[in-house]
């Protein structure tokens, strides 16, 4: 079976402390290798971000769903080439 691509969803839901120091209350990575399977895991990632953040005070997070930069070694990369992004979800960008 030859993969195509690859779909990477980030997600994750922080607190800002005094000083402004952040504290991360959870981190979630996943690797898909249907769009279909990653846009699901993005929703649900997103309701979850979404329910967090608007239980907690001062804390945001966010989600990011993409095709991940692939290195010559075969690793996978943090972030997309180009910058582009599938789809993006903030927190904070929702609630203004």
């Amino acid at each position: 079976m030859k993969i195509e691509k690859l779909y990477k969803i980030r997600a994750w839901v922080n607190r800002t402390m005094r000083g402004g120091r952040i504290e991360q209350k959870w981190y979630k990575e996943s690797v898909y290798t249907k769009l279909s399977g990653a846009k699901l895991f993005y929703a649900s990632m997103v309701n979850r971000v979404e329910v967090d953040t608007s239980c907690y005070y001062k804390y945001s997070g966010k989600v990011e769903l993409f095709i991940p930069h692939v290195w010559d070694t075969g690793e996978l990369a943090y972030w997309p080439d180009d910058e582009k992004y599938i789809a993006k979800y903030d927190s904070e960008e929702d609630q203004r």
